[in-house]
């Protein structure tokens, strides 16, 4: 599975590669890289494209991904907002749809909404439930990866240890990944954005509910022993020479740089 993710991440930043080229950009044996792609063309996820240029032997037959008809959704939560995202696998984005979303009300509202909302999104686009691979979902705090479980959550004080993959996954009957954003915008710029190419990024989030940050070390995501890497909002901010109440308590880094203190 991790191999398959790692073919996957690298059609996404090639476009167009012969197998063994591909095996060696991904440094997996050329077996494996043909057994890997054997699969997703038989689930129509790449395609083969026509034959590459010659060095001299048999040309090779060069693959890609296969862009239509299977989709992924992004569901950002924070802010006030619910955000969905339709796009398919080179992240082309084909549809859009915001609602606003107390955050109080609880992560059981939240699954509804997006259940409500994914399917008037998929209706509006012409998308068939049945080509959606999966879906994405980003929110702020600490989030246990491997479970989906939301640890001391910014949202709100009723969303903590709340399952909100498996209430999800419940929901829409789709493959969840449930993930910190700060770390996801870290690996959507390093994959597709500013930091493309760089292997070791810092991505500094600033939101309303929390300041965080995401970290691509060595050319991976990473999350620390506990999850908790990048969680910086509640850092103390030291007062400086000139502040107004220099024996006032510090500030929290999110009280003192968040969106809200910016604005302010």
């Amino acid at each position: 599975e991790r191999n398959g993710r790692m073919v996957l991440s690298r059609l996404r930043q090639e476009g167009t590669i012969a197998r063994a080229e591909l095996a060696r950009r991904s440094k997996l044996s050329r077996s494996t890289v043909s057994s890997i792609v054997a699969g997703l063309l038989a689930a129509k996820l790449v395609r083969e494209t026509g034959s590459g240029d010659s060095r001299g032997g048999r040309r090779a037959i060069m693959i890609a991904l296969n862009e239509h008809p299977r989709y992924v959704v992004g569901v950002g939560i924070g802010g006030g907002m619910l955000t969905l995202l339709a796009v398919d696998l080179v992240a082309a984005v084909l549809l859009r749809k915001q609602r606003a979303f107390a955050v109080a009300s609880g992560p059981h509202a939240c699954v509804a909404q997006v259940a409500a909302l994914l399917s008037h999104m998929l209706s509006e686009a012409g998308i068939s439930r049945g080509n959606l691979l999966g879906v994405g979902v980003g929110v702020p705090g600490i989030v246990a990866s491997a479970t989906g479980r939301l640890a001391a959550p910014a949202l709100s004080p009723g969303w903590h240890d709340a399952p909100l993959r498996a209430m999800l996954e419940s929901s829409l009957d789709l493959p969840v990944i449930v993930e910190n954003n700060a770390r996801l915008g870290a690996l959507a710029e390093h994959r597709r954005g500013a930091a493309r190419g760089w292997n070791n990024v810092v991505y500094l989030f600033l939101g309303s509910l929390g300041v965080s940050c995401g970290f691509i070390l060595d050319g991976r995501l990473y999350r620390g022993d506990m999850g908790a890497a990048g969680d910086i909002g509640q850092l103390p901010v030291v007062h400086q020479a000139g502040d107004a109440s220099p024996a006032a308590p510090p500030r929290s880094l999110q009280a003192a740089a968040g969106t809200p203190a910016l604005l302010a």
